[in-house]
């Protein structure tokens, strides 16, 4: 049995799913966590916490926070990777809603511009999920958040209507929390599954 990983990154945490589909290709959530991506030793929103320093000093608190956000997402990637092989079922791949923006190479740019600050907060944190879960050979399908469920809509040939039903269905018997974050993670692993080569369909 094959599964995808989820992911709706949010700053400093992100809220994580694995999907499996059944035999009519709906999803089955098989975990569902949240998971940390800074420790004490980084502040939450690193971009706006350097806003003031030189450029070398804010580049390397940066970088601390990108090595903190990497381990934190490899690890947590690692255990749900585990977790699903535990129970007979291979992870194969990940999918995640990306920012839009592009953002600058040039930090001086970055710090200078605060849309840029909260687009670059967002980017950290999805960026090192995407590393930890290429590291552990899943496949990785990212789409822009404004463009998740239209590419759902193509991928898995259904009406917005029917997936937002499909998704609250899921849900409901789970409980709380099963926010937007969790929706979007979920949306997001669904459609890697049915684009990913495995195609995921459960055995009969």
């Amino acid at each position: 049995m094959t599964a995808a990983l989820g992911f709706s990154a949010r700053t400093g945490w992100a809220a994580a799913v694995a999907v499996e589909l059944d035999r009519g290709g709906l999803p089955v959530l098989v975990d569902r966590r949240v998971i940390e991506l800074i420790d004490g030793t980084v502040p939450r929103q690193v971009y706006h916490a350097v806003s003031g320093f030189t450029l070398d000093r804010a580049a390397g608190m940066i970088r601390r926070s990108e090595e903190v956000a990497v381990e934190l997402a490899g690890a947590a990637v690692g255990g749900m990777v585990a977790g699903l092989a535990s129970r007979g079922q291979v992870a194969v791949a990940a999918g995640i809603p990306v920012g839009g923006s592009r953002i600058p190479a040039e930090l001086e740019m970055v710090l200078g511009s605060h849309t840029l600050l909260h687009a670059a907060e967002g980017d950290l944190f999805r960026q090192a999920l995407m590393a930890a879960a290429e590291e552990h050979g899943l496949g990785v399908y990212a789409v822009p958040a404004r463009d998740l469920v239209p590419a759902a809509e193509r991928a898995l040939r259904l009406s917005a209507e029917a997936l937002r039903r499909a998704l609250t269905e899921l849900g409901r018997p789970l409980g709380p929390p099963w926010r937007k974050d969790e929706k979007d993670a979920t949306l997001a692993a669904w459609v890697a599954l049915a684009r990913h080569p495995a195609r995921g369909r459960a055995r009969a």
